[in-house]
């Protein structure tokens, strides 16, 4: 499977679900976010004005003078950091899930998944079947960029499932970190997610809905490019 290849570091651009400061506010930009947080309007989030707000560890790190406090242009180039992480990945068209079967013949393709339907069981390998895309089972476009970060190994499985549940099912971050792989009658269990994973799930969540409103914005200018064309 896929390997992490950032650092797993506290995060989350949008107040979500699951609690943390900002009673639920969303963030459209970099720049609506930063301008709510700056209470003292002084171009600099301290780490006074980030008490209690999850996001808090992500951006101080990005901070060059951590006392001084964080600013939006280096929040913007730490976010474009995040988004160079995993390589090329050639203008989010992806590389590495090419693969060669001849015609006639069967092979075996490692296929990397998530659930995208909390509470169903899991798959069987023994049982056949059919690979539908992902518009027909869900078209939230943070779905579709989160599942571009797995198949790219910008993200690991784990990772990428968790953040997939807090979209898909409205799972909180709280509801996550209690959930069981494994549970004994001893009294033994196995958490499914580490505490790593979760941080980094959440910092992917706030990745993929910026590049869902890139991806938003962008295809509205193509459109728009192309009826001035045709007229």
């Amino acid at each position: 499977m896929a390997q992490v290849k950032s650092s797993e570091n506290e995060a989350e651009a949008t107040q979500r679900r699951g609690g943390g400061g900002g009673g639920g506010q969303r963030f459209n930009s970099i720049g609506e976010m930063f301008t709510a947080l700056d209470k003292d309007k002084n171009g600099k989030l301290t780490k006074t004005e980030l008490e209690g707000n999850r996001m808090a560890s992500m951006l101080m790190d990005m901070a060059s003078d951590k006392e001084a406090g964080v600013t939006k242009e280096e929040i913007e180039k730490g976010f474009a950091a995040m988004r160079s992480r995993g390589g090329n990945r050639g203008g989010r068209g992806g590389g590495g899930g090419a693969f060669n079967i001849p015609p006639g013949k069967v092979g075996k393709v490692g296929v990397k998944t998530v659930c995208l339907e909390h509470g169903k069981k899991d798959p069987k390998s023994y049982i056949d079947y059919k690979i539908q895309p992902l518009s027909k089972l869900n078209n939230d476009p943070k779905i579709a960029e989160m599942m571009t970060m797995l198949a790219n190994d910008e993200v690991a499985q784990p990772v990428a499932q968790a953040a997939a549940w807090n979209v898909t099912d409205d799972k909180s971050w709280q509801e996550l970190s209690m959930m069981n792989r494994v549970e004994s009658m001893n009294g033994y269990f196995e958490r499914f997610f580490t505490r790593n994973q979760l941080l980094f799930a959440q910092q992917v969540v706030t990745v993929a809905e910026q590049r869902a409103i890139e991806t938003t914005q962008e295809n509205a200018q193509s459109e728009e490019s192309g009826s001035y064309n045709n007229d």
